[in-house]
């Protein structure tokens, strides 16, 4: 499991901190306030007491400014957390980057448990259902004892 320090719209954040809680999911995409990426994030919102009865935690991660995402949460009405991932070092540690001169993430997702273990990766995922389908696996893997 990477770890990492990064800044967020809730402040600093740290894997190890947020794995304190219980298990993370962490949703990686492109930029905010794009067509795609604000459809996953509305779903991903949607979905977050759903998420939070299982005792994970939902965090969007992009190379976008902590400004910027907060500009997107309230322009959306979102609930959801973001991290900052400006300097790239998330991206890289979990192979999350796209190639070529964008230098922005794939849309990737992994859920990763308490211990740190990442039980789920999800690569270069389309927005629309992707949400729902990580929930599901999570309740699933509630259901069998893992999270």
């Amino acid at each position: 499991m990477p770890a990492f320090v990064a800044r967020g719209t809730e402040g600093e954040v740290s894997l190890a901190r947020l794995l304190k809680d219980g298990a993370v999911v962490l949703y990686f995409f492109p930029r905010a306030m794009t067509s795609g990426c604000t459809q996953e994030a509305l779903e991903f919102n949607q979905l977050l007491p759903e998420f939070e009865a299982l005792g994970v935690r939902v965090y969007g991660v992009s190379v976008d400014s902590v400004a910027r995402l907060q500009r997107f949460r309230e322009k959306y009405g979102l609930r959801l957390s973001f991290i900052s991932d400006e300097d790239r070092t998330i991206g890289a540690a979990y192979g999350t980057l796209k190639s070529g001169a964008s230098k922005s993430h794939e849309r990737d997702t992994v859920l990763i448990d308490s211990q740190g273990t990442v039980l789920l990766a999800y690569e270069r995922v389309a927005p629309r259902g992707h949400a729902a389908r990580v929930f599901e696996e999570a309740r699933r893997l509630r259901d069998e004892g893992l999270i």
